[in-house]
């Protein structure tokens, strides 16, 4: 089962859109959510949100807060819960895979968004007691990510992995989100 709803982190936090208009369709969706995996009592839950999570955040409840209710809620209703990182910010292969640059000219440092964002959600991760499956070496090496890794695009957009590259990481993915000693 997926239950997913674009622009709306797991984190138990109002936030706004993109384009910074009221969003009350998350939190419905937030309980909704929850009263599914409360039903469902899933081996495995996992879950990851948007890098700009937190600079959409409105109301009283602070992202770190929201981080720790939602994985307090998931867990208690789930045998395993890994959350999952967003991919690393990068530059759109479009902008550098252009007839006078190459695959050389599209490599991107790991951004201070993509790192604050990792060290949040490890830091929720660690408070609640739930796996952080690391995919950041997946796609970057030494604080670099190249837009083509093994033949294949990571990120048309700079945001999203595309369904190709995505596909070629299965097997890591299993392995990541495999129980401990298995």
């Amino acid at each position: 089962h997926v239950i997913t709803m674009q622009q709306c982190p797991f984190a138990n936090v109002t936030v706004v859109k993109h384009d910074k208009s009221t969003f009350p369709e998350c939190d419905t969706f937030h309980a909704l959510a929850r009263e599914k995996v409360e039903r469902l009592q899933p081996a495995l839950t996992v879950l990851s949100q948007a890098q700009n999570s937190a600079e959409r955040v409105r109301g009283t409840v602070s992202l770190a807060d929201g981080l720790s209710s939602a994985l307090s809620e998931m867990s208690a209703h789930s045998k395993r819960t890994v959350i999952l990182p967003p991919p690393p910010d990068t530059t759109p292969v479009t902008n550098c895979y252009t007839p006078n640059g190459g695959p050389r000219n599209c490599v991107s440092g790991v951004s201070t968004l993509s790192r604050t964002t990792d060290a949040d959600l490890r830091a929720a991760a660690k408070r609640a007691g739930v796996a952080f499956a690391d995919t950041l070496p997946l796609m970057c090496r030494d604080g670099l990510c190249p837009a083509v890794v093994g033949g294949d695009v990571v990120s048309a957009d700079g945001a999203h992995l595309t369904q190709v590259f995505s596909a070629s990481l299965g097997a890591a993915f299993a392995e990541l989100l495999a129980p401990p000693g298995s």
